[in-house]
């Protein structure tokens, strides 16, 4: 059974490293790719405005190109949550802090981030694991919850880690939505060899507990490598 175990959280590690290799080539493909293509047709918007439209006939035009830089916007926060190079440059706690800044300036949910325990010394590939973790609970608060506030509690104590997750959204009685990325959460955790659960009564809102121990964090076998 021992063998069993390692051999299933060899593939998960396997899945997850491939994941990461898909989500650094697709952030890639967006953001120089039709990133750059979408600022030269602004560009060239520009020229053509200046060279042949009195200021009265460039209205539609104008409208154009605001529809431009906002899709510029949107293809470069979606490349930053593909891939978050934001965590070569910052620890785990200031990496989340900025991620949620941006969600509370661009959408309609105001995310409150608190942190407790030494949090800032952790290894890149673990501090992207629970980038990961707390990235994914968020977004699925964005697409399902219906939710105007959302807490999240991150603790290390001791030896472990935990993560809370609560919103005050639309709830739901019985199996949680979320579909694929609750599944990657799961994956997520049973590699670290922690716990996860989620609570919530329809109409009350959802929380979202995690607990991991830092020594199997740490264990050779289990480290998540990049």
């Amino acid at each position: 059974r021992l063998l069993q175990q390692e051999q299933e959280i060899g593939q998960l590690k396997a899945m997850m490293r491939a994941e990461e290799q898909d989500r650094a080539r697709i952030a890639g493909d967006l953001h120089d790719g039709i990133g750059g293509m979408l600022a030269s047709m602004k560009m060239h918007l520009a020229a053509v405005k200046k060279r042949y439209l009195d200021p009265d006939a460039a209205s539609g035009l104008d409208e154009v190109m605001h529809m431009l830089a906002d899709t510029a916007t949107e293809i470069r926060k979606t490349s930053h949550n593909l891939m978050p190079d934001v965590l070569l440059r910052y620890n785990l706690p200031d990496a989340l802090r900025i991620y949620c800044e941006n969600i509370n300036i661009h959408d309609h949910l105001h995310l409150d981030l608190q942190f407790y325990g030494n949090l800032e010394s952790l290894d890149q590939s673990l501090a992207l694991s629970l980038y990961r973790v707390v990235q994914e609970l968020i977004q699925n608060i964005l697409k399902h919850a219906q939710a105007t506030q959302a807490a999240i509690r991150i603790r290390e104590h001791e030896g472990s880690i935990s993560i809370m997750v609560e919103d005050n959204g639309a709830g739901f009685d019985g199996e949680p939505e979320g579909g694929m990325g609750l599944q990657q959460i799961r994956s997520r955790i049973h590699v670290l060899q922690g716990y996860f659960a989620i609570e919530s009564k329809k109409g009350q809102g959802t929380t979202a507990y995690i607990e991991l121990e830092i020594p199997n964090l740490e264990n050779g076998k289990l480290r998540i490598e990049n």
